[in-house]
């Protein structure tokens, strides 16, 4: 069956739309190779990070790394010397997230501090006798938000606090 007249120019224009995207997506791949980031490009051309991610990965662009290894090192040194995530973040000018990535990558992450029985036992005792948040967090060592946070959890389940 020959085509038609319509068939052809959707045709054509179906061509020209693939050659307008391998155009874009080369244009992001110099940019890229250039040195901006994606959301940097998305920004620049007016779309979203999604479709430069996907318009790189056709190209076949090799991706940087986030960060080099020598600063993953020091973060890594910094973590073991006890330095928190937030300061490491601050000091090497570093995102929070990228930090506590690297931490928990190896085995340095934030440990939640879990209270046990007789210190939640304790808070609540100690509540019932009068005594304030404060004073209480100060005589086991723990924040006045985790010991509201028990506060209320335990009245929720029953547990009297005053």
């Amino acid at each position: 069956m020959p085509k038609t007249r319509e068939s052809k120019n959707k045709e054509s224009r179906s061509k020209q739309k693939d050659r307008e995207i391998g155009e874009k997506d080369q244009e992001f791949k110099r940019w890229y190779e250039s040195g901006l980031s994606i959301r940097e490009i998305a920004k620049k051309a007016g779309t979203n990070y999604s479709a430069v991610r996907r318009a790189l990965l056709r190209t076949k662009v090799k991706f940087r790394g986030r960060i080099d290894s020598s600063t993953e090192e020091m973060v890594v040194k910094m973590g073991k010397e006890g330095l928190s995530a937030s300061k490491i973040s601050r000091e090497l000018k570093l995102n929070f997230n990228t930090v506590s990535r690297i931490l928990k990558k190896h085995g340095l992450g934030r440990s939640r501090r879990k209270l046990t029985k007789e210190q939640i036992d304790e808070i609540l005792n100690s509540r019932r006798r009068g005594e304030s948040i404060y004073s209480i967090a100060k005589k086991l060592g723990v924040s006045t938000n985790l010991v509201a946070y028990h506060l209320k959890h335990s009245s929720r389940e029953g547990y009297p606090t005053s």
